[in-house]
């Protein structure tokens, strides 16, 4: 049985995990311009030295991601993460690259960023009031009743994972 996603779900989590993809189009639009600059015979000092600066802060976060991923538990889990987040591949990128299914990406995707935001909570990356509680979430989408998120419940619950449920 399909069900309709009603809203984004862990947002905190997704745009903590972003800035990298975001870096990489600000990067991309520094090089559109020195492109421009350097075609028009203009001065790209000032943008070489943005570009250096962005690219900089583009390795200081991965640098900062790479180590957090690494403390999600599940060796796939950290795979999909470090792919799409880090490596800035996309969906279908990451199911070539992994040679599995999109529709298992997404499903990883989905299941990976509770326990992304469970290591940025224990981290102090975000706080409780940013986060989401699992069960609620599927609780919400009518999915309580699915064998597979059952299992993944009992999987948290089994492993201490922030809240679940009242």
């Amino acid at each position: 049985m399909r069900y309709e996603r009603k809203r984004m779900h862990f947002m905190a989590t997704r745009n903590w995990l972003k800035c990298v993809l975001e870096l990489n189009e600000e990067i991309d639009s520094v090089r559109e311009r020195i492109d421009a600059a350097t075609l028009n015979a203009l001065d790209t000092d000032d943008l070489y030295e943005e570009l250096f600066a962005l690219k900089r802060e583009k390795m200081t976060r991965q640098k900062e991601m790479k180590k957090l991923i690494s403390k999600v538990p599940r060796y796939i889990y950290r795979q999909v993460l470090t792919l799409r987040y880090v490596e800035g591949k996309t969906f279908e990128q990451v199911a070539c690259e992994l040679m599995i299914p999109i529709g298992v990406v997404m499903n990883h995707h989905g299941i990976c960023l509770p326990e992304m935001q469970d290591v940025l909570l224990a981290e102090g990356v975000i706080d409780e009031a940013e986060a989401e509680d699992m069960y609620e979430v599927l609780k919400e989408e009518g999915r309580l009743e699915v064998p597979a998120m059952k299992r993944y419940l009992e999987y948290r619950k089994e492993h201490n994972r922030w809240k679940m449920g009242a």
